[in-house]
């Protein structure tokens, strides 16, 4: 059973990388692909990207789930090594340079910046 979903402003937003993430990972777009390229989405972190992405996730993988759980089981340890490619919230764009004096930013971030900086003097570009 193919569960649709409605075509919602997340929904379209993240189509895109969503379609993508099939062809990096490999998995098809038959209900056990769907399945598998969202269980690996949910290990990637999906559900912190967006909330409503993770709960269209979760009910793409429900009939995987139900015909392969192994197969869903492998493909989220799979996304849990990996990375997905959905772009960060918008108030995540430009942190460090609308928060430069954020504690974390200072004892992490900064000190990282300044030595790639140093290593690659020729690729950075500062803004």
């Amino acid at each position: 059973m193919l569960v649709p979903l409605p075509n919602i402003e997340t929904r379209r937003r993240f189509l895109k990388y969503h379609d993508l993430h099939h062809l990096v990972t490999g998995y098809s777009v038959g209900r056990i692909g769907e399945g598998e390229v969202s269980a690996w989405e949910l290990g990637t972190g999906s559900a912190f990207v967006s909330p409503t992405l993770g709960v269209m996730n979760l009910i793409a993988l429900s009939t995987g789930l139900v015909l392969e759980p192994k197969r869903m089981w492998l493909a989220f340890r799979r996304g849990c090594m990996n990375r997905n490619l959905y772009p960060a919230e918008d108030y995540h764009q430009d942190y460090v340079v609308k928060n430069p004096y954020q504690p974390y930013i200072v004892i992490n971030d900064l000190p990282k910046v300044a030595n790639l900086q140093r290593q690659f003097p020729h690729l950075y570009v500062g803004k």
